[in-house]
This record gives structure tokens, C-alpha cells and sequence, in this order.
């Protein structure tokens, strides 16, 4: 008897409200998206994970900016 694998929709693109940090974040999250690590239900949460890298960079820009 063979098994049945379900068919998962592809990876989808960052949403467009990501800078390039929370981008590269979201690219890297492909890799548990295809061992199933990260599922649809998970997107809103990871979504906001990479936006704190964003916002991390954001910090980063005006602490050395301003010492």
C-alpha cells in the first residue's frame, strides 16, 4: 500500500512591508517551510519575526548613528 503525501501550496513571497533584513529573514524561513517545520498556520507569527529584524536594523542604524 502506497502513502499519501499531502500537497503543500509554495512558499510564499515576503509580504512587501518587509524591509531587506526581515526579506532575507523570510527567504531564510523556505528551508522549515519544505520540512514542514513551518506550516500557513505559522505565517502571521514568522511574518512578524522577520519584521523585528527590520526593526532591529532600524535600532542598530540610530545607535551608531547617534553613539
Amino acid at each position: 500500500m502506497s502513502k499519501t503525501i499531502p500537497i503543500r501550496a509554495g512558499y510564499p513571497q515576503p509580504p512587501p512591508q518587509l524591509d531587506a533584513e526581515g526579506r532575507a529573514a523570510w527567504n531564510r524561513g523556505l528551508a522549515l517551510w519544505l520540512d514542514g517545520t513551518l506550516q500557513q498556520r505559522d505565517l502571521d507569527a514568522w511574518q512578524a519575526y522577520c519584521a523585528a529584524f527590520d526593526e532591529k536594523k532600524h535600532c542598530e542604524t540610530i545607535a551608531n548613528r547617534d553613539g
